[in-house]
């Protein structure tokens, strides 16, 4: 019973730490932005940053009109502990908002992400499914393609002995930031933002800044 409760105070405690330092590497890099004029003329354009420290102007390519209760009622998740994801593959908040990607990772209104995916919580998705594999060594693929309003399924894994984390360079992709620990799978649903070319950033975690780059290229 010992051995049973040390490992769940050690699982938890890596959540925390993970938690926490996504946290911290969007600070960095959001401190970054800041300190360089980026041109704002172009709503895709990468590294959109507002002075004033938020986030940068939605890009959503979906209605922010709440559903229905009757929609909400039969919503499901992917995985087990991701967003909600409705009959028409919109991802919700429990409250039925549809999710926002240009919010802090752990704010109410950003997709969630799965507990780690093994054979008891497979995916069990509508839309299209994203995974990416990181190591040490770099990741793949280092480009997709997703429709721009389209339920994106997404997924990290960890081939290695070490955490990575998954971020867009755009401020306003913030949400869709994921993390995971050595050899462990997670996932987050939320749907794709208007047409463009994204690039985003796979790290070792805690080393912000320091990883290979691949892009998203997003279809009308």
């Amino acid at each position: 019973m010992n051995s049973t409760k040390q490992k769940i105070l050690i699982a938890a405690g890596a959540v925390v730490i993970i938690i926490l330092v996504v946290l911290i590497s969007l600070n960095v890099r959001q401190q970054l932005h800041t300190q360089t004029p980026v041109s704002q003329n172009v709503p895709t354009v990468q590294n959109q940053a507002d002075t004033s420290g938020a986030n940068s102007p939605s890009l959503s390519a979906v209605s922010q009109t709440s559903v229905g209760s009757d929609t909400l009622a039969v919503a499901k998740p992917a995985a087990l502990g991701s967003s909600l994801v409705t009959p028409n593959n919109i991802a919700v908040t429990p409250q039925g908002k549809p999710v926002k990607l240009n919010v802090t990772p752990a704010s109410s209104q950003a997709p969630t992400e799965s507990a780690p995916i093994s054979s008891g919580n497979q995916i069990k998705a509508t839309g299209q499914v994203i995974n990416i594999s990181a190591s040490s060594s770099g990741f793949l693929p280092q480009t997709f393609t997703v429709k721009a309003g389209g339920l994106v399924n997404f997924t990290l894994t960890s081939t290695d002995n070490y955490s990575h984390i998954f971020m867009f360079d755009s401020p306003s992709l913030n949400g869709a930031t994921l993390g995971v620990a050595a050899h462990e799978t997670r996932e987050k649903s939320w749907n794709a933002p208007q047409a463009g070319s994204y690039t985003f950033t796979v790290n070792l975690l805690g080393y912000a800044g320091q990883g290979q780059k691949g892009t998203m290229v997003v279809t009308p």
